[in-house]
Parts: structure tokens; C-alpha cells; sequence
């Protein structure tokens, strides 16, 4: 039952944020110029470099798991990483990703529950660590 509402609700965000979007003529309008005048060359090689910095990210996060023992293909990992990521844009926090990643991590390795939180958690802190780093270097 809980899982039913959860995802009425989630449907419901869904639809009312489309229905703004939407709704207005004008908006509509100004995507469909803004798409229409996109030099798709730029979105191409946007899109390229954001999959290339993911798969960097799913990688790291294939080491930490490999250092607690838990071995499972890259294949399998850059999936549950990209379902964190595609939950991260939508759930309020920008953990929502981690549980879930999380969340199947832990059914798919019951012995290691420990190993694999612990991986989920030091792989945002070196997130962290990065853009502290970055930050720095730009100030």
C-alpha cells in the first residue's frame, strides 16, 4: 500500500509540474524556439561529457566497492549508479539517489550490508572533497 501511494504521489508531482510547463502558450512557444535555434553540435558533446563524467563517477564508486569485497560487473553498477543519479534529480535533497542506490546495493549483497553503505557514503564524501577542491582552486 505504501509503495501504491508513493507512487501516486510521484505521478502527481509529475503531471503538475508538466501542466505548468505546459500550460502557458507563451512558454511553449519560447521551448519550442529555444529548441528549434539550439546549435545540436553543443547539446551533442554536452550530453557526451555528462555520460563521460558519470561513468568516471559509477568507476570510482566500482573501486570503493571492490576495496570492501563486494565485486560486481561495471555493467551492474553504472545501471544502479545511473538510477541514483535519475532519482537525484527528482527527489528533494540530492540523497534520494544514495538510498536507492543503497536500497539495491543491500539486496543484491545481504552479507555486506556494512561494506556497501559504507561505499555509498565515502563516494559522496570524495564528491564533496572534489568540489571543495575545485571551489578552492577557483577563489
Amino acid at each position: 500500500m505504501k509503495k501504491i501511494l508513493i507512487t501516486l504521489f510521484q505521478l502527481t508531482v509529475t503531471i503538475a509540474v508538466l501542466y505548468w510547463v505546459y500550460h502557458d502558450p507563451a512558454r511553449r512557444a519560447q521551448m519550442a524556439a529555444a529548441i528549434r535555434d539550439a546549435q545540436y553540435r553543443w547539446v551533442v558533446i554536452a550530453i557526451l561529457a555528462y555520460f563521460v563524467v558519470e561513468i568516471a563517477a559509477a568507476f570510482r564508486w566500482h573501486v570503493l566497492l571492490k576495496v570492501q569485497g563486494i565485486h560486481l560487473s561495471f555493467l551492474r553498477l553504472s545501471g544502479l549508479f545511473l538510477i541514483g543519479m535519475f532519482y537525484n534529480q527528482f527527489l528533494p535533497g540530492g540523497t534520494g539517489g544514495d538510498i536507492i542506490k543503497s536500497y539495491y546495493l543491500l539486496k543484491e549483497t545481504p552479507d555486506k550490508k556494512a561494506g556497501a553503505l559504507l561505499a555509498v557514503v565515502f563516494d559522496r564524501f570524495i564528491g564533496l572533497v572534489a568540489l571543495v577542491a575545485i571551489t578552492g582552486t577557483l577563489i
